[in-house]
């Protein structure tokens, strides 16, 4: 079997898991991609067994530590072992198997989850601190402020509501943010957030920082002007 540490999936390789150094943000990309890989081999007909062992062979590092030495041979096999339960806590039973529905790669996940990252609950309220104080001063910071509102929000399952789409926008430069809202609006300015998409915003704001760049070009003085400064590369 191959080893990769590349993001592809492919059941016929063995991943190398490590995630010594990485931010938060980092880390939930991290198990994201291990559980993608995990029910990969599932899907492949492999055994629970099978993938939770594939899956630990390939933890380095920190990752490796945590398993050998954090868990109690207990805990492994309640891992490997694990069964879906219903909200009272009960297994869920398979009638056609007589069994209950094996659970063992998504408890591996949600226990690497809780331990190096916290509950669920717990990311979710930092990540919302992260984003309702995360600003584009400029637009010169524009692609890194997407890159990193982007990467936070898609990890909240209310990602695609109207509020985090609008304090995108009202997280740019204030003069910038009302010609993009104008852009975007109905002919009496309401934003039909709903039915919008990010990749809506994004162009809309593309095609306005491009239309601002014109115009400067176009003026004799843009050299010395303040909007210069703050278009900076969005012009590039």
């Amino acid at each position: 079997m191959n080893v990769s540490n590349q993001f592809s999936i492919s059941s016929s390789k063995l991943y190398e898991w490590n995630i010594d150094g990485l931010s938060e943000l980092e880390i939930l990309n991290k198990i994201q991609h291990m559980s993608m890989v995990a029910n990969n081999y599932l899907n492949e007909n492999r055994t629970h067994l099978e993938a939770i062992e594939l899956m630990v062979l390939g933890f380095t590092r920190k990752l490796l530590q945590w398993w050998n030495n954090c868990l109690t041979e207990e805990s492994k096999e309640d891992i490997r072992h694990a069964v879906q339960k219903d909200k009272e806590g009960l297994p869920i039973f398979d009638e056609s198997i007589g069994n209950g529905i094996l659970d063992g790669v998504n408890t591996l996940i949600y226990t690497i989850m809780k331990h190096f990252e916290g509950k669920p609950s717990n990311i979710t309220s930092r990540i919302y601190d992260q984003l309702s104080n995360l600003r584009c001063r400029t637009l010169g910071d524009y692609r890194w402020y997407e890159d990193v509102f982007t990467t936070r929000v898609m990890h909240r399952s209310d990602c695609n509501s109207p509020f985090w789409k609008e304090k995108f926008i009202n997280g740019l430069p204030i003069l910038f943010g009302e010609m993009v809202k104008e852009t975007l609006g109905s002919p009496l300015g309401i934003i039909d957030y709903d039915n919008l998409t990010y990749g809506d915003i994004f162009s809309t704001i593309r095609s306005e920082g491009m239309k601002m760049c014109t115009d400067m070009k176009i003026q004799s003085q843009a050299g010395k002007s303040k909007a210069k400064y703050e278009v900076g590369t969005l012009c590039t």
